[in-house]
């Protein structure tokens, strides 16, 4: 499976990267400049939305397709293993990224419409960017004694984050104003929910797959939106946390016939 693993990684950043494209357009145009409003059914919306479900569709079918040929080890040492160093420096990347804007959400709580409830999610925010260091595995197919709590702690993070935006946004009567950053942080919750499943030997190839995919693609479709930088900091620590976590789990697959 390794020959098939990186065409199919940056088949999902293709897609990917050409939601964010046909989103950007939207964003560009889709808003009333005078009274911030959305234009009911332009046409972007409509070619975004659509773009979307087929690209949704793809994932599924290349998860249904890869369910059926190839056979993926239900535990995270043998299902993520890989002895280079590219986990390992996302891995750092990623939690650099998380923890900056997890000091600048504890910074200005008192800003916030829930000062609490910020500097929880900045205090929270740390511990996540501590758990992202132990996810990778060791060279030996091992992995730290720490991983499993921090492949849990990060769903519990990104899903807490989901609240805050509901709250955030609940007010908003424009939904394309939030709507694709809401399912951004649900399908991060997710695709970090599906890692965690291998790290208690629990993995589930088909769906755990789909919501890697899925949370990479409205991951990256949302850094056009009128976000704070250091929520896109966030969003690209999923995405690319993610993007590595399908890489791997595409890697170390082995086709059924083999383990026959």
């Amino acid at each position: 499976m390794r020959k098939l693993a990186l065409p199919l990684t940056v088949a999902t950043l293709v897609m990917s990267v050409f939601g964010a494209f046909l989103r950007w357009l939207q964003v560009l145009g889709l808003f009333d400049p005078e009274t911030g409003l959305a234009t009911p059914m332009a046409g972007i919306s409509v070619v975004f939305t659509v773009y979307s479900l087929l690209a949704a569709a793809a994932m599924l079918g290349i998860s249904l397709w890869l369910r059926r040929r190839m056979e993926q080890p239900t535990r995270a040492e043998e299902a993520l293993r890989y002895s280079g160093i590219l986990p390992r420096a996302v891995a750092v990347l990623c939690a650099l990224l998380v923890l900056v804007a997890s000091l600048r959400a504890m910074f200005t709580a008192g800003d916030a419409q829930s000062p609490l409830m910020q500097r929880l999610f900045g205090a929270a925010g740390i511990v996540a960017a501590a758990a992202m260091l132990a996810l990778p595995g060791k060279g030996d197919g091992t992995s730290s004694v720490t991983s499993r709590s921090a492949s849990l702690w990060l769903p519990l993070f990104y899903g807490y984050w989901l609240v805050l935006v509901y709250r955030e946004n609940a007010q908003d009567p424009v939904l394309w104003h939030y709507a694709v950053f809401a399912l951004a942080v649900a399908m991060s919750t997710l695709g970090f929910y599906a890692l965690a499943s291998w790290y208690f030997h629990k993995g589930r190839p088909l769906s755990g797959l789909l919501y890697i995919q899925l949370g990479v693609y409205f991951d990256l479709c949302t850094l056009s939106d009128a976000r704070s930088i250091y929520d896109k900091l966030l969003l690209i620590a999923a995405a690319a946390m993610l993007v590595v976590t399908e890489y791997l789990l595409l890697r170390n697959m082995k086709p059924k016939a083999e383990s026959a």
